[in-house]
């Protein structure tokens, strides 16, 4: 038997400034040893203060390990899981799902009972209730996989929903069937990559819309576009005309610098050639308007551009006069 044991908090007396969260360790005698010592009553680990340090976590988890391989009933091992818990709802400390046993952690988190297809629980009802949550652009289809490794975790799976994607087309979120607000809320919490903030309920008829929303397809070179301007690194470009046309084998658009953008710079995401801003066509949010034409400056300033051919501006020449005569009918 070892000769250091954990002496109870409450044998200090009256020092009640003392930190709780300090893990006090003191010399005792053998003497002492009954009052003092951890001991294993009918299998279940006890601790006077109910707290857990990391070698007995480890031990905890070693005994879950194998219970979970020896019984289906979750009865016989629902007072292990309230003490991996808590290390577990750090990831969110937003958290507001507390479990008190086995058997509400698995009605909360455990796998659904597969269905058949004759059951048609493949098929969306109208008890389907679809989330969409703020994301970070550029991470949708990533988040999307991550939320499906949780849910396929073999160790201790987290299902929050029941389904997740993402359009390519509708950039800075995704989308999920939850049972209900606080799961959404909850899973937007856990992934870093999503804001909890932009949290709505979606009506059916927004759901069939964005079920059936089409990819976009690909513009034609030489197509004029105008920019969204929705990611911060393009703030600046707000409604800024832009050329499609293909750069070293790629689909990309070619812009006219604006202030405070320097020509001899370079960015990840832009090119800085003969004087134009070239960057590639998925890295920017582009407005898909019919009729796009460049203002009289900016076609002047794109008779410059080694990538405008002679036809694109010639029709986009004619169309502006177009447009000016038409004002003036």
């Amino acid at each position: 038997m070892s000769s250091y044991k954990r002496r109870r908090l409450d044998s200090l007396g009256n020092h009640t400034d003392i930190n709780p969260f300090i893990d006090i360790e003191a010399a005792v005698s053998d003497d002492d040893e009954s009052s003092e010592e951890l001991d294993y009553e009918g299998g279940q680990l006890l601790n006077d203060n109910d707290e857990y340090s990391e070698d007995e976590e480890r031990v905890a988890h070693s005994r879950l390990y194998h219970a979970m391989q020896n019984t289906d009933n979750a009865d016989e091992w629902s007072d292990l899981l309230p003490m991996l818990l808590p290390s577990r709802m750090k990831i969110c400390p937003d958290n507001d799902i507390e479990p008190s046993s086995s058997r509400e952690l698995i009605q909360k988190y455990g796998n659904p009972q597969p269905g058949g297809l004759g059951d048609n629980n493949y098929m969306p009802s109208a008890t389907d209730i679809m989330y969409e949550i703020g994301c970070k652009v550029g991470r949708e289809e990533a988040v999307a996989f991550k939320i499906m490794q949780m849910s396929t975790n073999p160790t201790f799976p987290i299902i929050l929903a029941r389904s997740v994607f993402a359009q390519s087309s509708i950039p800075g979120r995704i989308y999920v069937e939850a049972p209900s607000m606080q799961h959404a809320h909850t899973l937007a919490c856990l992934v870093r990559e999503l804001n909890p903030t932009h949290l709505v309920r979606l009506s059916s008829e927004r759901c069939m819309e964005i079920l059936s929303h089409p990819p976009p397809s690909r513009p034609e070179d030489q197509l004029w576009v105008k920019v969204a301007g929705k990611r911060k690194a393009w703030t600046t470009y707000a409604n800024a005309t832009g050329l499609v046309f293909t750069f070293q084998g790629r689909k990309s658009v070619v812009l006219i610098p604006r202030p405070p953008d320097n020509i001899k710079k370079s960015h990840l995401d832009r090119i800085f050639q003969d004087g134009f801003i070239i960057t590639d066509f998925d890295a920017i949010d582009l407005k898909y308007l019919s009729n796009v034409l460049p203002t009289s400056s900016e076609l002047e300033q794109f008779r410059e551009c080694p990538f405008v051919t002679t036809e694109t501006l010639a029709q986009a020449s004619k169309a502006i006069s177009m447009t000016r005569l038409k004002q003036y009918d």
